[in-house]
């Protein structure tokens, strides 16, 4: 007996001595654990939320962390049904809730090397709301059917079991509804005391449920709502749109074989809804394909027997946008360009009145707008014209029709290069000698007999800015429309140098426009104060008097720049600069008689000054070659 017992303490001698030193590590946690909440207590009103607005506040998550990597909180609003994830690596989460709402939070714990998760206790709570009594109960939790049960033919009755909770300790009783659409409206019980109730199940009928919870101070809530059916029900089981952060989920009519489905005010036209069906079910088209809403759409629902079922896709719309606005004038068609975000409408129009327009309009599918809103429109006035477009399922929208009496640029008759109002800055840098000729390009003038341009200096003194002559254009396709009327002005010769605005009038319409730009009139300004004739030929002298002339000028022909320079060989300026001579050589004849022949030919005298990179001109004078 002595020679075993020895044996056996030598081999757990030898076994100790062996994990010195080189023991190893233990394996790393291969399946995540369960974690226990810690706050929002259970059933609890939570108050110590950091107040973020009259209607918001952040609250804390914690739990106790555990031998996991990461975590994800899970968080339900029970009166909409929203559901927001976090994830995280912490054991702590803020997040901002709205004020007096119940809520629901779970954890599902996960670790790096499984797929598997584990999800804690689900606790619920209600987000403390300003001078609150009495809070409504928590939704009751649906027990028994599960979602979306399907019961044997031989199943004539059903139990429906819940639980209820209250955080204010009142007691409680609830109203069943049970129907056949979703959710259910009609009332099969009221007030009951118990958690639990015997319902009948008709054969081949699919059936939804939901629970409403009535504390003795009148506070209710409702449940979600659950389906279950006895065999022949319908597979699917959710039907959803997700757009621009929005959830759009449809009703199944099982009696009618439709989808029916909600929509907001966004494009129809390339749309992938979210399908969940039973397991065994197929449906076509695929989940997440992408259709077409506008169209007639079908499913097609098969379920684990080959069984085929058609469902027709109801959509309701919530399209309420202007896709076209044009106004149509004798032959010329002016297309409004349409911002959908301000609701604002912007047309270019041509010179005729603006106060009785009936415009062509395309609306979205399915939406309407008052007819006497947009019959006679007065859209000649600055604040424009308004009507309102009504989606199918009543939303609204307003659109303004703007045709205001606008410029957009200014350029010099000789190209000095001028400005745009739209992007340009306040101060222009642009220059201009007074007595020079401007081209302004403006929209909207209703009868150009009855414009005004004046120029506005820094202390808000308005001057005269004549307008010699005007020209309109037009322009359209399918889509677009240009309309545009160039206005020849002249800078008065009088004009003080200085810093000056321009505004804009028509009637009772006016527009200021603040950019600025420079009038030179001192010492440095070219002008011409005599032209010795009109009407010149060959062998004739042109003569040209003025101050500050120079040994260039420039002559514009149909919209062509030819100019005289030092280089002309016959081309003299006086020592004092007041007069420039150019004999009518037989070149220099045929050169202007090339140019549109007899056509009358403006004519201005070029400089430059210190610190404006571009030439500026004289004031013009015409003459012709015969």
């Amino acid at each position: 007996m002595k020679y075993p017992l020895f044996l056996i303490f030598l081999a757990c001698v030898i076994n100790a001595c062996s994990k010195g030193g080189n023991e190893a590590e233990p394996p790393a946690n291969s399946s995540p654990t369960e974690v226990n909440l810690e706050y929002p207590l259970k059933d609890s009103e939570c108050t110590t939320g950091v107040d973020q607005s009259l209607e918001k506040t952040s609250i804390e998550f914690r739990w106790k962390a555990d031998n996991n990597d990461s975590y994800e909180l899970i968080l339900e609003n029970l009166t909409t049904n929203q559901i927001l994830r976090q994830p995280t690596t912490n054991s702590k989460v803020s997040m901002v809730l709205d004020k007096n709402t119940p809520y629901l939070w779970y954890v599902i714990s996960k670790v790096s090397n499984s797929d598997k998760s584990k999800e804690s206790e689900h606790w619920k709570f209600y987000s403390a709301g300003d001078g609150v009594s009495n809070y409504a109960p928590f939704p009751a939790s649906l027990i028994s059917p599960e979602e979306d049960s399907q019961f044997e033919k031989d199943i004539q009755e059903v139990t429906l079991e819940w639980e209820g909770s209250d955080i204010d300790d009142d007691n409680l009783t609830y109203d069943i509804y049970i129907g056949t659409e979703n959710p259910p409206s009609e009332l099969i019980v009221a007030d009951l005391t118990t958690n639990n109730y015997t319902t009948k199940i008709e054969v081949g009928k699919t059936l939804f449920w939901r629970i409403t919870t009535k504390d003795k101070s009148g506070n209710t809530s409702n449940s979600k709502v659950r389906m279950f059916s006895s065999d022949g029900g319908t597979g699917i089981l959710s039907f959803e749109i997700r757009q621009n952060d929005s959830l759009y989920t449809a009703t199944i009519d099982e009696n009618l074989k439709t989808i029916n489905i909600r929509l907001g005010n966004f494009d129809y036209e390339k749309l992938a809804p979210t399908i969940n069906l039973k397991e065994g079910y197929s449906i076509n088209p695929e989940s997440g394909t992408e259709m077409n809403f506008h169209d007639s759409l079908f499913y097609v629902v098969t379920d684990s027997r080959g069984n085929e079922t058609t469902y027709t896709l109801q959509v309701e719309s919530g399209q309420h946008e202007v896709k076209s606005f044009k106004v149509h004038q004798g032959e010329e068609t002016y297309i409004g360009q349409i911002d959908s975000k301000t609701g604002e409408i912007y047309l270019e129009m041509g010179n005729f009145d603006y106060t009785d327009i009936t415009p062509e309009i395309k609306l979205s599918t399915k939406a309407s707008t008052e007819v006497t809103q947009v019959t006679s429109m007065d859209i000649g006035q600055n604040n424009g014209a308004t009507f309102t477009v009504t989606s199918e399922i009543g939303t609204t929208k307003e659109f303004v029709v703007k045709a205001p009496v606008r410029a957009s640029k200014v350029t010099s008759y000789f190209l000095n290069p001028g400005f745009e109002f739209t992007d340009s800055a306040i101060e222009t840098g642009y220059r201009v000698f007074a007595g020079s000729t401007q081209y302004i390009s403006v929209q909207n003038i209703q009868d150009p007999s009855q414009v005004v341009l004046e120029l506005v200096n820094t202390n808000g003194e308005k001057f005269n800015f004549p307008i010699t002559e005007h020209f309109y254009h037009h322009y359209h396709s399918f889509e677009t429309s240009q309309s545009q009327n160039s206005l020849t002005t002249v800078i008065p010769d009088d004009l003080p140098s200085g810093s000056y605005s321009i505004t804009i009038s028509e009637g009772t319409r006016t527009t200021f426009y603040p950019h600025r730009f420079e009038v030179v009139n001192d010492h440095r300004i070219i002008r011409i104060t005599e032209i010795n004739g009109t009407d010149f030929t060959r062998g004739d002298t042109l003569i040209i008097r003025g101050v500050n002339l120079r040994k260039e000028f420039m002559v514009k022909t149909n919209g062509e720049h030819h100019t005289f320079n030092e280089y002309v060989y016959d081309l003299e300026l006086n020592q004092d600069s007041t007069e420039i001579r150019l004999p009518f050589s037989t070149n220099t004849y045929n050169r202007l008689k090339s140019w549109t022949g007899n056509n009358e030919k403006p004519l201005a005298i070029q400089g430059t000054i210190d610190g404006y990179p571009n030439v500026l001109n004289s004031n013009i004078v015409y003459f012709n070659v015969n």
